[in-house]
């Protein structure tokens, strides 16, 4: 729930004991860090700690690797913020000053 550091022993440490539990937690902080607004101290803390993770790399039980279960919220996530972005343009064109 925090962003606080941790080494990747740890993590690779918390992977061999739980595997769901530890592939849960990273998923669920990529959903809130890369949820808008994107906060600079989380997308930091992400960048050092999350995304040079060697778990990516690792096989789920579903037979998917980490890697594409990241990709998977990247996607939604970036969909989500082009649609907004295309509401906002939608709305835009509907001003009466827009042809100017």
């Amino acid at each position: 729930e925090t962003f606080s550091p941790f080494l990747e022993r740890t993590l690779l440490i918390a992977w061999s004991v739980d595997k769901d539990q530890c592939k849960k937690f990273m998923l669920k902080a990529c959903k809130k860090v890369l949820s808008a607004p994107i906060k600079e101290k989380e997308y930091d803390w992400f960048k050092q700690y999350v995304m040079p993770s060697t778990v990516w790399m690792f096989e789920t039980k579903q037979g998917k690797y980490m890697y594409e279960e990241l990709m998977a919220i990247v996607q939604s996530q970036s969909a989500d913020i082009v649609n907004n972005m295309d509401s906002v343009y939608r709305h835009l064109e509907k001003h009466t000053k827009w042809s100017e």
